[in-house]
């Protein structure tokens, strides 16, 4: 298949910032590097603490494969920023080593839907998998980038309404929006605001190209989720970072109490407090008369996964 540019070689490069997951690894870049497409580059930035993913890419011998070993480890999502500056492709995409491609014309459907629409964007739908099961497949509507944007930082902040980095692609004109490196729990969705504010046309392709592995796709997350403090601290830096409203504070911390404690040992009591200290009166008093509602759809929502045997997407 032809490039978007005639002019360069490399019509897609996939981005993979490893850390430590031989197995994982191995999976991926298998999925890459058994894609139809032609002239693709595979960056791999590796974060390992060990040389198994180095050697998992000298095994493969492909001269496709552009690898680096980061001295001393970067962390996410410092990462992650490092594997896409690496890349020189006209599209780019970030693939996490937990994550893989379904089918090995992934790269082929995405280029050839970018160049037919003159896309800055394209966001695939994902399937989430689980011990290698497919415990549920997620379409994107057609407007799910409107709706994302129209209810961010109040609910998409929250809510990660588009799924993971490894569905989206983006012209390499983007690359100088980056990760923020101040988030960790918030880092997609913050960045994924700003990247489709800058685009001029993302095109939605519904269908699930793109597996991700469930319980290994939320670690980082719920690794830092289990510490309520540090979870809402990172979410009054981003309402500091939007200039947000009490209204937009107060609503955003409830979704956001109400998402995740379950998850969360430390009282009620203890998490209000420290809220109230970090808050203005109206946003804390809109977070507290917001919660109950929240809570009580959340309940709705566990409830009815629970009874339908369905997975969180």
């Amino acid at each position: 298949m032809s490039g978007l540019n005639k002019t360069n070689s490399i019509d897609i490069s996939v981005c993979i910032p490893a850390f430590n997951d031989e197995s994982a690894f191995s999976r991926c870049i298998e999925s890459v590097c058994t894609q139809t497409l032609d002239n693709i580059e595979i960056i791999v930035s590796d974060d390992s603490h060990s040389d198994t993913i180095e050697q998992a890419v000298k095994k493969r011998n492909d001269a496709r494969i552009r690898y680096k070993r980061n001295f001393p480890s970067l962390g996410a999502p410092a990462n992650w920023n490092a594997a896409l500056k690496m890349s020189q492709g006209n599209i780019v995409t970030l693939l996490h080593q937990d994550d893989w491609y379904r089918t090995p014309d992934v790269l082929a459907i995405v280029c050839k839907i970018m160049q037919a629409n003159d896309s800055d964007i394209a966001i695939t739908g994902r399937a989430l998998f689980h011990e290698n099961h497919c415990i549920g497949e997620y379409r994107l509507p057609n407007n799910a980038t409107e709706r994302f944007l129209a209810d961010f930082p109040i609910k998409s902040l929250v809510i990660n309404r588009l799924g993971h980095p490894s569905v989206f692609f983006f012209k390499k004109k983007h690359l100088t929006i980056q990760y923020d490196e101040n988030l960790l729990y918030f880092s997609d969705t913050d960045y994924y605001s700003r990247l489709i504010t800058a685009a001029n046309m993302v095109t939605i392709y519904p269908e699930a190209l793109v597996a991700i592995s469930w319980k290994k796709s939320n670690q980082l997350s719920n690794t830092f989720r289990s510490d309520p403090k540090k979870t809402l601290a990172e979410l009054f830096f981003v309402h500091s970072k939007y200039n947000c409203n009490s209204y937009v504070r107060g609503i955003s911390t409830a979704r956001l109490c109400a998402s995740n404690i379950r998850h969360w040992h430390s009282s009620i009591v203890d998490i209000l407090s420290f809220i109230k200290n970090r808050m203005s009166y109206s946003a804390f008093f809109t977070t507290c008369a917001s919660m109950p509602f929240f809570l009580a759809f959340m309940a709705y929502r566990l409830a009815y996964r629970v009874t339908q045997n369905k997975g969180w997407g």
